[in-house]
């Protein structure tokens, strides 16, 4: 089930839904076009979500504290490398079904892996909807251990790590002790600052220290919401009303696949462990990263990406996108058919 010979149209068929995809394909045939938003609706989001459960296989491990982590992985014939993918917060894999479907004809294997508390993955605390960890380092050592698993053992040419929002953060951590792994790094707005509004890291560390020593690790970040909506001002994450329709029609589909707000435990170890991961990364560079920069951004502050930058000259590069939010896999066709062909080049380059 994970060797692609052609896309796996027969499922679909025997479901009446793979026209809408059909038509997709034909009006995108270029390898480094995207489905078109208006190609989208409830129907394609559920016809993706068969795609790509008929052409990824599922399987899992334990860690050594017996977190089960559910990875998907597409594998065809001859591939020409792999493609490794690190998910943002509240993230899981089917999210990614549409990106999926466009990059399938590329020619590589692709890897994902819900880290520990999303999607499909083992929840660290009762209130299962709710975003938390006890320590972020936590989620590089899971990676480390499906990176063991799943990579090192297999003599790909190319080995691209691409990344959202946490991921970045967790990537840099990988990179930290696999400099020479990946040929490259791709970001979307990687979270190596998170937005704190007009205060400083240091004021919101305290604040959180203050609420962990109350015993509300696992309570909800106060005033952040479960699910955001579109045009939200304080949360808005992208322009596209239409794939961000589809994403609340999949967790309607499959609530137990979401993981929204965060808690004060997970808060206060991101806040902690990317500011000390700033500290460290000065000058510590050995792999390319291009970082896509998102203009609008309202969930991560973009100067820790200049920082990060400007402290590894040579092997980190910006491409700014001033009209894009957070989610620039899942934009506006105008933003989003920008950002698969920066991808495909860079991976292709």
């Amino acid at each position: 089930m994970g060797e692609q010979t052609g896309i796996n149209l027969e499922l679909l068929m025997k479901k009446n839904l793979v026209i809408p995809l059909l038509v997709g394909l034909l009006l995108n045939q270029s390898t480094a076009n995207a489905i078109s938003e208006n190609l989208l609706n409830s129907n394609t989001s559920f016809a993706l979500s068969h795609w790509f459960e008929s052409h990824f296989t599922k399987q899992s491990f334990k860690t050594k504290e017996g977190v089960n982590l559910v990875y998907k992985k597409l594998t065809i014939s001859n591939p020409k490398g792999a493609l490794f993918f690190i998910h943002g917060k509240s993230e899981f894999s089917y999210k990614y079904a549409e990106l999926f479907f466009d990059i399938s004809n590329w020619g590589y294997d692709i890897y994902f892996m819900d880290q520990r508390g999303f999607g499909e993955s083992d929840r660290l605390s009762d209130k299962t909807q709710k975003a938390y960890v006890d320590n972020f380092g936590k989620y590089v050592d899971d990676y480390d251990s499906f990176i063991k698993k799943e990579l090192l053992n297999k003599k790909y040419t190319k080995k691209i790590l691409i990344t959202h929002s946490m991921g970045g953060a967790v990537a840099l951590g990988i990179l930290e002790r696999y400099p020479n792994l990946f040929n490259k790094v791709f970001m979307s707005a990687p979270m190596f600052k998170i937005n704190t509004l007009s205060y400083s890291d240091s004021q919101v560390i305290l604040f959180l220290t203050s609420l962990m020593l109350l015993g509300k690790a696992k309570e909800s970040l106060p005033t952040i919401k479960e699910i955001p909506k579109i045009g939200g001002k304080e949360y808005q994450l992208t322009s596209s009303k239409i794939r961000f329709s589809s994403y609340l029609e999949l967790i309607k589909r499959r609530p137990e696949l979401m993981a929204g707000g965060a808690t004060i435990g997970w808060s206060f170890e991101a806040l902690n462990y990317i500011w000390d991961l700033r500290r460290r990364s000065i000058n510590t560079l050995t792999t390319p990263i291009l970082i896509l920069q998102a203009g609008r951004d309202v969930v991560v502050d973009f100067r820790g990406q200049d920082e990060i930058c400007q402290n590894n000259p040579g092997y980190c590069k910006i491409i700014k996108f001033p009209e894009s939010y957070h989610e620039l896999f899942f934009e506006k066709d105008e933003i989003r058919n920008q950002v698969i062909k920066i991808l495909y080049d860079y991976v292709e380059s």
